[in-house]
């Protein structure tokens, strides 16, 4: 870890569905982040480490800014992961969905109110994601757009990155600028080391991927998953993991017709557990109702958040 001349902390804030694990991923160049375009996919901050260049930067990608009509423990819990992903680091990124802005500009207002409101800093770049659904008249005047917005709303001018972190266009400017504005200090993770997740989050995180994937639109968010044991083998690795949800009829729709649900469930995430595992795994999954838990603190323990 010695001779790193540089080390800092980047916070990714923003709305639902901008983009912000997809673009964690694209740093990184392989998938610690899972990805949904079901709202609210990720939950708890995740740091994403990457050494390059002679310095460390750390990623902490984070959950996607609460509409007001969220309420509940678990909005709360998603609040207090912003905040926490948002404070203390060095730096601040707003990434927002440059398609659904143009769409829409107005949207900007309504993103940057929640921002004033969860996030524990202002940012101090921002990011233009998904350009590459642009034509190039329509992305200079929305750039010049959005610099005017958050310059009137802030205070001060915000340098603006357009990249698509989905075709990873623009990463490298991107990545050169994050670089150049960490202060000098020692690295804090070994250079083999990509994240601070245990395996037993990282493979319920893939898992909930699969979830979010197979259901239907209103399900992922009443929706965690614990997994109760992992022991690897010289040729395999069993997983034991329990799916919870909020009601009766809700462990219905996710263990489907003759368990076809569960099934698909199961062997979406085996396969990609099986490609991170280089080897065979055995996958067991359970359903089990949590009645009302996304309602209390004491529900989100009991799935296995840390309140």
């Amino acid at each position: 870890m010695e001779g790193k001349t540089k080390s800092g902390f980047i916070a990714l804030i923003g709305p639902a569905n901008a983009g912000k694990s997809t673009l964690l991923n694209a740093i990184l160049g392989q998938k610690l982040s899972i990805v949904s375009s079901k709202p609210h996919t990720t939950r708890d901050r995740i740091l994403g480490i990457k050494h390059v260049d002679g310095a460390e930067c750390i990623y902490v990608d984070s959950p996607g800014f609460c509409a007001e009509n969220y309420n509940g423990a678990l909005s709360r819990y998603l609040r207090k992961s912003l905040r926490q992903a948002s404070s203390s680091v060095d730096l601040c990124a707003l990434v927002l969905d440059g398609q659904a802005l143009s769409k829409n500009f107005k949207d900007l207002e309504g993103a940057l109110k929640l921002l004033k409101r969860d996030a524990a800093r202002e940012p101090d770049l921002i990011v233009l994601n998904k350009v590459d659904t642009l034509s190039k008249e329509a992305l200079l005047p929305l750039m010049q757009q959005l610099f005017e917005a958050a310059k009137e709303f802030f205070g001060r001018e915000i340098e603006i990155f357009p990249l698509s972190a989905m075709k990873e266009f623009g990463l490298p400017e991107f990545e050169k600028t994050i670089i150049s504005r960490l202060p000098e200090g020692v690295a804090c993770f070994p250079e083999d080391d990509i994240t601070d997740r245990s395996d037993m989050f990282l493979v319920g995180e893939t898992v909930r991927e699969k979830l979010f994937a197979t259901l239907q639109q209103e399900l992922p968010y009443s929706t965690a998953v614990r997994i109760e044991s992992i022991k690897e083998e010289p040729k395999i690795v069993r997983i034991s993991g329990v799916i919870l949800v909020e009601r009766d009829s809700q462990k219905g729709i996710v263990i489907g017709k003759g368990g076809s649900m569960l099934k698909e469930i199961g062997t979406r995430a085996r396969h990609e557990l099986e490609e991170l595992y280089q080897r065979q795994v055995h996958l067991e999954l359970t359903v089990r109702v949590e009645k009302g838990w996304t309602e209390s603190d004491k529900g989100l323990q009991k799935v296995g958040y840390e309140v």
